[in-house]
């Protein structure tokens, strides 16, 4: 009887120092928001800012308000060029008004609304999704000192993150997705310049 050779252990892939690090700085954005276990309990998000339409004649700036349930319902409030219009998405559809028109929402909407869910709470989930995390380096937005951290996951979908130097706060986050028009791809980009804590009572 030959005894067979004993097949050696393979060592466990170990992260790279550059992964470490970059996984480090998402931890620290995690616990200057109060940590991982208080940001989890989040299930709702009201945020506001500006948008950009771009038209055959020129860019129009509006307001946009966002109210979010999560995991998957969305409503945005839009008020551009002295026209008010709101999207609202929920579990397979959605909704548009603009004026008195009210559609049903189009399928490059909903790709659009299922590219933007896809992408939430990736600091939260990037070790539990296999998320890959990097470092790109660091740049200055709006004179703030910012680490470049991309998030990769599985299918190749990229989103960036600008996280403050200093306090660790993000600063921005950008992705590519569905174009609006629903043809080709846009970048998304949001900037975060208002953080604060609100008390809410408990219910």
């Amino acid at each position: 009887v030959v005894a067979k050779p004993k097949k050696k252990a393979t060592k466990a892939t170990q992260p790279s120092r550059s992964q470490r690090q970059a996984e480090q700085i998402v931890e620290n954005m995690v616990k200057a928001q109060g940590g991982r276990a208080l940001l989890s309990k989040v299930f709702s998000v009201h945020a506001t800012g500006t948008t950009k339409l771009e038209t055959p004649i020129g860019e129009r700036v509006g307001v946009i308000t966002t109210f979010a349930i999560k995991p998957n319902y969305q409503r945005a409030e839009i008020s551009i060029a002295g026209q008010k219009i709101i999207q609202v998405f929920y579990p397979g559809g959605g909704w548009l008004q603009q004026g008195s028109m009210i559609l049903r929402m189009p399928k490059t909407m909903l790709d659009l609304a299922n590219s933007q869910s896809v992408r939430s709470d990736l600091e939260l989930r990037y070790r539990r999704d296999k998320i890959k995390v990097a470092l790109k380096g660091t740049k200055f937005l709006r004179n703030i000192d910012c680490y470049i951290i991309e998030f990769t996951d599985t299918k190749g979908r990229k989103t960036t993150y600008l996280i403050n130097r200093k306090t660790w706060l993000p600063v921005q986050h950008s992705y590519r997705g569905p174009s609006l028009q629903g043809v080709g791809k846009a970048t998304f980009t949001t900037f975060q310049s208002d953080f604060r804590w609100i008390m809410v009572p408990k219910l």
